[in-house]
Order: structure tokens, then sequence, then C-alpha cells
């Protein structure tokens, strides 16, 4: 990790210290690269300007308070391909980086063969992805979740994606979280918990779609902040202004912070897209037009929020920001 991703995890543990309640969104950027300044107006955008070249490494932060409610978006656009397993063998290792500091990985032994009813080498599972795509995608990762108890919320029940490192003589592959630490190799599963596992790859149309729902729920939230504040305004003093004239009206707008892997070579050449999707799902129940919600942000080299809206602990505002990669990152600031 470099010195400014450094910085920057550094910030938002400090930031969610002091404030746990807060919402940590932002972008690693540098005056190089693909990395500038993007404005879209009205989704007719994006407006770029270069930084400025030289910019030293380290983070910033801008603090806004006086909102009513900042809902985060977060799409990577992770699509599953190929079946889901049942895993057989898992289990969690510890490996010394250096004194006084461990990593925790995933080593999958083996999943369950639906066809013999017998146990298979996790390898035997790719190995079948790969004979009937005729090939592995450029970006491929296992998502791994817990089986469904019934008790779960819905974001439990999504898959974390883990980096695929390698595999043993046997033919089980050890997998590393790629967003922070492991929901699964950290919070002490025992030996009954039973896995589920699936691959995933990236895909754009995913994206699309997934933002869109994370847009939606996110302009939902905005407007019951709205209507509780018209709530807890007309019982403080009397008011002439209609329910339906305040909620679905306004929002302050939304910061943007996309991998500058993304963008039209991500969209098959459409500019503005992850944007546009935003809009739409945000306007989705609202009385304003969708394009009028203003966007405005920087293409990133790593961006800092929570997880993508279809992954694992998706949409839940209490767990702290991660670094991640290839992501498009929105938080939606209503007043």
């Amino acid at each position: 990790m470099g010195d400014d991703a450094r910085a920057s995890a550094s910030l938002a543990e400090q930031i969610h210290a002091q404030i746990p309640s807060a919402t940590i969104s932002g972008g690693l950027c540098g005056g190089e690269g693909d990395a500038s300044v993007v404005i879209a107006r009205g989704g007719k955008g994006p407006h770029a300007d270069p930084l400025p070249g030289g910019c030293s490494n380290g983070a910033a932060a801008i603090v806004l308070t006086g909102l009513g409610v900042a809902a985060p978006c977060i799409s990577r656009g992770a699509k599953q391909i190929g079946d889901i397993y049942s895993v057989a063998r898992i289990e969690r290792q510890e490996h010394t980086v250096c004194p006084g500091h461990k990593s925790v990985s995933l080593a999958i032994h083996a999943v369950h063969n639906a066809e013999t009813g017998g146990e298979s080498p996790a390898m035997s599972a790719l190995a079948a992805l790969e004979n009937r795509l005729g090939g592995l995608p450029n970006a491929l990762w296992l998502g791994l979740r817990r089986k469904a108890s019934g008790s779960g919320s819905s974001s439990e029940q999504r898959f974390e994606l883990l980096n695929i490192e390698g595999h043993d003589r046997e033919g089980g592959l050890y997998v590393q979280p790629q967003d922070g630490p492991s929901a699964f190799a950290e919070n002490g599963d025992n030996e009954e918990t039973e896995f589920e596992c699936a691959f995933y790859t990236v895909n754009a149309s995913a994206s699309v779609e997934e933002l869109h729902a994370a847009a939606s729920h996110a302009g939902e939230q905005v407007r019951e902040s709205q209507r509780a504040a018209y709530e807890a305004e007309r019982s403080a003093s009397s008011t002439s202004t209609s329910k339906e004239e305040v909620v679905g009206t306004f929002a302050a707008g939304a910061l943007a912070f996309l991998c500058c892997g993304r963008g039209a070579r991500f969209h098959n050449h459409a500019c503005s897209v992850d944007a546009r999707a935003l809009q739409r799902g945000f306007g989705v129940g609202a009385r304003t037009s969708a394009t009028s919600l203003p966007v405005c942000g920087l293409m990133a080299n790593g961006e800092l929020g929570g997880r993508p809206w279809n992954e694992y602990g998706g949409g839940d505002v209490t767990k702290a920001a991660t670094l991640m990669a290839f992501t498009a990152v929105f938080v939606t600031l209503g007043l």
C-alpha cells in the first residue's frame, strides 16, 4: 500500500473513531494518469479539469455537517458466472508478514460434487468454469457466503468477493479479501459453519443495475429524512407547506469517486453512464426530474467507502469504510 493509500485509510479510521455515525467516502488522486476532477451537470457531463502536476501524496477530508442524510451508493458491477457450490472443507490461516503484523487468508480445500455426491478439489470447480466459458475472464473473484439460515439480513446473504491467490498440490484454492478484513476470516466461524461459493467477474450492465438499485434505496432514505424533518417542523410551529411540496423535491446533490479504469472504456465508449444510473435510480419516487440531481467528483486511483450494494454488507452504513478498487462510489446528500 502506497503512502497516499495509507494516509487515506488512516484518516478514515480517525474520522470513524471520532464520529462513528459519519458516512465516509473518498478517492485517491494525483496529477498523473487519468485522475481528474469531474463535474456532471444534469447528466450532460463530464467536464474534466486535470489536477495540477506534482501533487504530493497525502489525504484531505471535507466534513459536511447539517445534512439530513448522507446515503452512499456503491457499485463494482460484479456478476456471478457458473454454479453455486457447497463448500466441503475450509480452513482459516494466519501468516506473519512482519514482526507484530499478521494477515489472514482462507484455504478452500474442497467443494461438494452434485453429480457424485462426494467431494472434489476446489480447483475442479474452476476447471469446469474454464471449460464452460472456453477460458477465464481477466477479472475473476471467488464469492463466499454463509449458507442461508433464514435469520440473516439480505445484505448478509450476498457474497463477499475474495481474490484468488493460488492453489495447493491437492487442488485447494487460497483466497484473500480484497477490500479490508474478510467478514469470514476474522469473525471466529467454527467448524459447524456451512459456506457456499461461486465465481464472479465484472460486468458493465451489472454495474448499472447495481447503481440503480443502490440509488433507489438512497433516494428513499433522503425522502424519509425529509418526511421526518417536515413532521418535526410541523410539531414545533405552524406551517402552511404541505408534505407533498417538501418530500422528494430537493437534494443537495451527490459526490462521486470513480475508479479511473471505469468511465467510457468500461461502458463501451459511452460517457457518464455511472452518473446517469445514479440519477435515474435516485429519481424513482421523486417529484423532480432524475437528471436534476447534480453530481460532482473525481476519477480516482483507489476508492474509499462501504461495501458495494450487491456484495456482502452492501448498504450497511455502520461498517467502517475500506479502500477498494474498480468501484463507483457515490454519496447522495439531502438537506
